[in-house]
C-alpha cells in the first residue's frame, strides 16, 4: 500500500458520505448497471438453489434433505450463471448473491441480469 500514489484530481462524490473520487471515475445510476428479470419456470425441473449468507447460491440438496418435487417449483424463478439474486426480505441483512451455476431460486427473490460488462462479485 506505501508504493500507491494518489490520483492527479479529484471530484465529489455524487453522495456525500463516499467523499472525493478519482476524477476519471464514473459514477452510474444502478439502473444502467442492471436490469431485473422474471422468468418463470412452467417444468420445475431445473436445480433449486438455496441463498446461505455464508455461502451464496448453492444447490438445495447440500443443505436439505427434504425432497422438493417439480410440481412445487413451477412458478419458481429461473436464474442464469452470473446472474445477481436479492432476497427481498433478508436484503438489509445482506442476503445478495451471484448465481455460478443456472437453476431455480424462490419467487420472492429478485433476480438481476447485468446490463454492463462488471464483475458482479463487486455488487455483492
Amino acid at each position: 500500500m506505501q508504493n500507491l500514489k494518489p490520483y492527479p484530481s479529484y471530484k465529489p462524490a455524487p453522495v456525500g458520505w463516499l467523499g472525493d473520487l478519482p476524477a476519471h471515475w464514473e459514477t452510474p445510476r444502478s439502473k444502467y448497471l442492471f436490469r431485473e428479470v422474471d422468468d418463470r419456470t412452467d417444468t420445475g425441473t431445473e436445480t433449486l438453489l438455496s441463498m446461505r449468507q455464508a455461502h451464496g447460491l448453492i444447490p438445495h440438496v447440500k443443505v436439505s434433505t427434504k425432497p422438493v418435487t417439480p410440481d412445487e417449483l413451477k412458478g419458481y424463478k429461473r436464474v442464469k450463471s452470473g446472474e445477481l439474486v436479492l432476497n427481498r426480505m433478508q436484503a438489509s441483512n445482506g442476503m445478495f448473491a451471484v448465481a455460478y451455476e443456472d437453476g431455480l431460486v424462490s419467487p420472492d427473490y429478485a433476480v438481476f441480469t447485468l446490463l454492463q460488462p462488471i464483475e458482479p462479485e463487486y455488487f455483492v
